[in-house]
């Protein structure tokens, strides 16, 4: 028995095979241990959301009939670290180094920005409040999860992140809401990055407006991306395919007015799997890095991350921007179009 999976109750509402469009699954919620972490697990059907929110508010955990997608350090699994509020935070930033926890979370962009070369430390590790709530019943139920960050001692920002589970429709939203509680104006844009398991084939759009060669930056901060580059990355028209198959590090990304990632498990336990991230695209607004899609490959962990940006905001003092994402897990019966799935936001029903 997996002990960080806990007993799911019975669910209320009818439950399909299959987690399939406009078919209404029961949306239950548990609280139990994840990777030694208290944890609040959101239910869908065969879908598993697992929030950690006292580490940086994350959505930690990402599981299909049990199988998880997500990557865990298992050096930092059921760590928590208590930040001494009183201590100078890039000090205390520069002694943890750059913890790589794993799951999904919210940065600020553009990395250039970040003090020390590192997240800002109350933002990506610090404890998040938690309020859960229920609306509705049976096939009209939504879980709704808020997880809001302590304010940033290094910008004065602070990360709202309020996720969401529907019985009436599959997957979950995420909305990323940047807020600047500081008296001076900032600009910003929400970053997630979801950590996910390797191996897996990841897939995005381009656009033929594209400022970067094919569609696609190559990011070269990363030493061996450029001649990683005609192995790894694939053409066919304007779908780029990239392997992250190997423990060796690139990363890529591009501006195309298709604000969609999708990463395929051609092989996992229980059949073949997809997961599908998107944000809308905001067409002549600057983005940080110039994309709104991201790809990054792991040179020693087995991870690659799917990462997303809304465009770059000027905050005035207590404004505040907000990025929607929409995911959705599912298993794929067939040979799968990654083409058809992108410009479908899903599966074929």
């Amino acid at each position: 028995m997996d002990p960080t999976r806990p007993t799911r109750p019975t669910p209320t509402a009818p439950v399909a095979s299959e987690d399939a469009p406009g078919v209404a699954q029961a949306v239950t919620i548990d609280h139990a241990s994840y990777h030694g972490w208290d944890a609040t697990w959101i239910h869908r059907g065969p879908l598993s959301v697992v929030l950690v929110p006292q580490i940086g508010g994350r959505v930690m955990g990402l599981r299909w009939r049990g199988h998880e997608l997500s990557f865990v350090h298992p050096g930092l699994a059921g760590r928590v670290e208590s930040l001494d509020r009183e201590r100078d935070v890039r000090q205390q930033k520069r002694a943890l180094g750059f913890l790589l926890w794993g799951g999904e979370k919210t940065w600020l962009a553009p990395q250039e920005a970040w003090n020390d070369e590192l997240p800002f430390l109350d933002l990506d590790s610090g404890r998040y409040s938690l309020e859960v709530s229920q609306a509705g019943a049976d096939e009209d139920a939504t879980v709704t999860a808020c997880m809001r960050s302590p304010v940033c001692r290094e910008t004065g920002v602070r990360i709202t992140r309020v996720v969401r589970v529907s019985a009436a429709r599959p997957g979950w939203e995420v909305d990323h809401i940047v807020e600047n509680t500081s008296e001076h104006t900032q600009r910003w844009a929400a970053w997630t990055v979801a950590m996910v398991r390797r191996p897996a084939e990841v897939y995005f759009l381009t656009s033929p407006d594209s400022a970067h060669p094919q569609g696609v930056k190559t990011f070269i901060d990363h030493p061996d991306a450029d001649a990683l580059r005609a192995r790894v990355v694939t053409h066919q028209d304007d779908l780029v395919h990239i392997t992250c198959g190997h423990a060796e590090e690139f990363k890529y990304g591009t501006d195309s007015r298709h604000g969609a990632v999708l990463a395929i498990w051609p092989q996992s336990p229980v059949g073949q799997l997809g997961l599908l991230r998107q944000v809308p695209y905001v067409a002549s607004a600057s983005y940080a890095h110039g994309c709104v899609v991201e790809v990054f490959n792991a040179p020693e962990l087995p991870y690659c991350e799917l990462e997303l940006h809304s465009p770059c905001t000027t905050l005035a003092p207590g404004a505040q921007v907000t990025l929607r994402e929409r995911s959705h897990l599912f298993e794929l019966k067939d040979a799968p179009s990654p083409r058809q799935i992108l410009v479908d936001g899903g599966p074929p029903a």
